[in-house]
């Protein structure tokens, strides 16, 4: 049989020369049309093919859906992936494994080096104990319902548990939070020794809790009443007056609610503490909550927390200030005032670069207060210029900057200095130049 090039060749020719071609022309042209193996491209019809096709007569790929394709062999499949578009939503044992392959013997499906992402929960609904650890790993989460008899582990990451779903069990004390436990309603004491006594067990029930009185409160009010009496038959000498302080400090000095009978209103306060003795045991005084406790023995002395002193404070004697001091009007010392400069309480010390230059932006000035009634004059800076020129003596003060002036001292030496060199070389060449003139 000859090759259709070759009849088609044949045939052109005898076209060409004016010839007319035989039968068996044309018979081996159709033979060479319908015989498959001499097909290069083209599609056949499905008729056209055998019923069986063995894959090892073709060479290259077969392209398509293979939708009708059936009883394909998965031991035949060595590599390549299956989409997940192609796989059902849910597997059925018994739809993968034909008749003639080995079938499970328990109702489980074995997952080797693989992840499941998504489970349905009805298939998580057990009738057995669960151990949440054999399907859930460290890292992963477990939203939604999982039904199940008992879940073990220590539910370190369980949140979200409704209340009302426990039903029986107790919590443990070590499971409560360290401090105060806030509890709605009333709590009632029995005794306070009751407590005490179950506070080992740490078995504190509500029956126990029981009590409308404290022990603190009887205390407290024996001790005021003891204090009456001793108002009342006390012509407030110092013995007296000891005692009163030896039963304050044994109570609560901050409640009212306690010395409110020594409470001095606004309009009533004293101006000599020392002169009265129901002034002298108060522990508040209203208004600007000013609070007063003894600090020495012989009860002569008072200190103060808190409030304001109007007029004039005169103090006999050394003062250590432990905080800030602010004072409206002026200062009047019979001593020096000095502030710690000791070498050893420095460090980072650095020298002022260009005092001069620094000096020099500074202006001295005369100038009256808005803040006082009064046309006195007053010398000084602006802090703002100095703030500028010099900020490490410059201080604010809520909306207002101040200025420390003894610290502007180190500024002016060695702004000092620096004109100190300025004349010893304007007097090196005033003398060199006299010397020349001389000559």
């Amino acid at each position: 049989m000859s090759s259709d090039n070759s009849i088609r060749d044949i045939l052109y020719n005898k076209f060409k020369l004016g010839m007319t071609p035989t039968a068996n022309d044309f018979e081996e042209l159709i033979d060479a049309a319908t015989n498959a193996s001499t097909l290069v491209t083209g599609i056949l019809d499905n008729n056209l093919l055998a019923d069986t096709v063995e894959a090892n007569q073709f060479s290259g790929e077969f392209i398509g859906e293979g939708a009708q394709l059936n009883k394909l062999n998965a031991d035949n499949i060595s590599d390549g992936t299956l989409d997940n578009a192609r796989l059902p939503k849910l597997i059925d044992l018994d739809a993968i494994l034909d008749e003639d392959q080995e079938v499970p013997t328990q109702s489980s499906f074995k997952v080797t080096q693989a992840t499941l992402v998504t489970l349905d929960a009805e298939t998580l609904n057990a009738t057995a104990d669960v151990n949440a650890s054999r399907f859930i790993g460290q890292s992963s989460t477990l939203t939604g319902h999982l039904k199940a008899a008992t879940l073990e582990g220590d539910g370190e990451s369980i949140h979200n548990l409704d209340p009302k779903a426990f039903k029986e069990g107790k919590i443990s004390v070590n499971n409560l939070p360290d401090g105060t436990v806030n509890a709605r309603g009333i709590l009632r004491l029995a005794t306070t020794q009751d407590v005490v006594d179950a506070r080992d067990d740490r078995a504190v029930t509500a029956e126990l809790l029981k009590q409308s009185e404290t022990n603190i409160d009887q205390a407290i009010a024996e001790q005021k009443d003891r204090i009456d009496a001793i108002l009342d038959s006390s012509s407030a000498d110092k013995d007296s007056f000891a005692e009163i302080v030896t039963l304050i400090n044994e109570v609560d000095t901050e409640s009212d609610q306690v010395f409110g009978s020594y409470v001095i209103s606004n309009n009533d306060r004293s101006t000599q503490i020392e002169s009265d003795l129901a002034t002298e045991i108060a522990s508040r005084i209203s208004g600007d909550d000013a609070r007063f406790s003894k600090v020495e023995s012989d009860a002569r002395y008072l200190q103060s927390s808190g409030g304001s002193i109007g007029g004039a404070l005169t103090v006999d004697g050394a003062t250590l200030l432990q905080s800030g001091l602010q004072v409206t009007g002026a200062i009047t010392a019979s001593d020096d005032i000095t502030a710690f400069s000791d070498e050893r309480l420095k460090e980072n010390i650095q020298p002022i670069d260009q005092a001069l230059e620094r000096t020099l932006q500074l202006e001295g000035v005369t100038f009256t207060r808005k803040d006082l009634n009064t046309e006195q004059r007053f010398a000084g800076v602006i802090a703002q210029q100095v703030q500028q020129a010099f900020p490490e003596v410059v201080y604010q003060n809520d909306d207002y900057l101040s200025v420390a002036y003894g610290n502007m001292v180190a500024l002016l030496i060695e702004s000092i200095k620096a004109l100190n060199n300025k004349v010893e070389h304007l007097q090196d060449q005033l003398a060199e130049l006299t010397t020349s003139t001389e000559k």
